[in-house]
């Protein structure tokens, strides 16, 4: 590791940046220059306050929460799995959150690009390492070997589509979700967060017979104009939301003025041209599959036609 690298403090964890990383540059300077004897006499916790209850108003914010509360209420053992985790702050995290509630449930995370070569070290110093596997793989459609990219300054970021002129090019080792859950023996739901770069279809081609046989409820950056190159946007949302809730979970953003707001087939074409216009070319999007045990009571209380309080437990 040639790389200069920095410690961060961000509250619950502390994280292992490199340095010439613009997601890096962009963190407050009393952030930056912690140490891991600073680390160690804070005694953190990991959970940065993904506090959750049967009372709290669902937001884009606590929707992680809400999932894995949703999956404990209906007795459902998961895992979790975390597609394109960057420096794993987002793993650790939700490990945080399972810790607290003792709840014993493993959280899987990939990363093929060169910060994962920082994220077995960003588990350790959390003390996450009984909690989240780390794979430094690629997951897309095949279990191949797979050819990545990323730009100068963004090596947090790698992708497997829209390779730039003044791209950099490496070879990653790859993965699908459908080989994966079966060399694991993972027959139960997945929650997943996918965050691929415009690779969204290659995951979901990768894991059709997972998602066929079980609830596999999604978070997934949804960036159109990178997806042109694999799949029509339009078409690549009809298919993965048959038999799914679409929810827009940052809608009327950069103001938030309308949170999260529920998808439906007709409303497909005017997300994919709102997000394509928008500044920032990408919205997150959570698809909760109607197989899902309470779906649609969940559903409901998230889209705020249901008042809180109002979700049952199984007997």
């Amino acid at each position: 590791m040639s790389k200069s690298v920095d410690l961060v403090n961000f509250d619950e964890m502390s994280i292992f940046m490199f340095v010439d990383d613009l997601a890096y540059q962009t963190v407050p300077e009393e952030r930056k220059h912690y140490s891991v004897v600073q680390h160690v006499q804070a005694r953190k916790t990991g959970t940065w306050g993904l506090g959750f209850d049967s009372q709290t108003r669902i937001t884009r914010d606590n929707i992680v929460a809400a999932l894995l509360e949703h999956h404990w209420a209906h007795r459902l053992d998961f895992t979790y799995v975390d597609v394109g985790c960057q420096y794993g702050s987002s793993a650790i995290v939700v490990a945080g959150y399972i810790r607290q509630h003792a709840r014993g449930k493993k959280v899987i995370c990939f990363e093929p690009g060169v910060a994962g070569e920082l994220v077995p070290h960003n588990i350790k110093l959390n003390g996450m390492e009984k909690l989240i596997v780390f794979e430094h793989r690629a997951v897309g459609e095949h279990s191949l070997p797979c050819l990545m990219f990323h730009d100068e300054g963004h090596t947090e970021n790698n992708r497997m589509t829209h390779r730039r002129p003044d791209s950099f090019g490496f070879v990653a080792d790859g993965v699908s979700i459908d080989d994966y859950v079966v060399q694991h023996d993972i027959n139960h739901p997945l929650i997943m967060k996918i965050d691929t770069e415009g690779a969204e279809p290659l995951v979901f081609r990768g894991m059709e017979r997972a998602r066929a046989s079980r609830p596999v409820t999604a978070i997934m950056e949804f960036c159109p104009g990178p997806m042109t190159t694999l799949m029509d946007p339009e078409k690549f949302l009809e298919w993965v939301s048959e038999d799914c809730d679409l929810f827009d979970l940052r809608a009327g953003e950069p103001d938030g003025s309308v949170g999260i707001q529920h998808v439906r087939r007709d409303d497909i074409h005017d997300l994919t041209q709102n997000v394509l216009n928008s500044a920032s070319g990408w919205t997150d999007l959570l698809l909760i599959p109607q197989q899902l045990p309470g779906a649609a009571e969940l559903a409901a209380r998230i889209s705020g036609s249901a008042p809180a309080g109002t979700e049952r437990r199984s007997g």
